[in-house]
């Protein structure tokens, strides 16, 4: 599976938190979920969406490079699009980390 775009994804956490408490239980389940199976993920998607900062940025502050910022934002972008839409398919398989 491609991963979604960054404005796909922005777009999905608008519509998980616009106002729908089932949507935003499901956003902080997918969060949860992304943070216990990697934390360093999990900081990337805070700092990018809701700390506003760019791949630069990103990587300064956790003191890794820009390539592993946008390697591992595209993975956590499709974890979250896939937590999102887990209940629409019969899709039971895992993503594979790529290291």
């Amino acid at each position: 599976m491609a991963a979604p775009s960054s404005k796909e994804v922005t777009q999905l956490l608008v519509d998980w938190t616009d106002g729908n408490k089932a949507a935003l239980d499901r956003l902080d389940d997918a969060l949860t979920s992304l943070t216990t199976f990697d934390a360093r993920k999990s900081q990337i998607v805070e700092l990018r969406f809701f700390g506003g900062l760019n791949t630069d940025e990103t990587a300064e502050v956790m003191k890794i490079s820009t390539r592993t910022v946008k390697r591992e934002w595209q993975w956590a972008k499709a974890y979250l699009h896939r937590e999102n839409t887990k209940n629409d398919s019969d899709d039971t398989g895992t993503l594979a980390e790529d290291h």
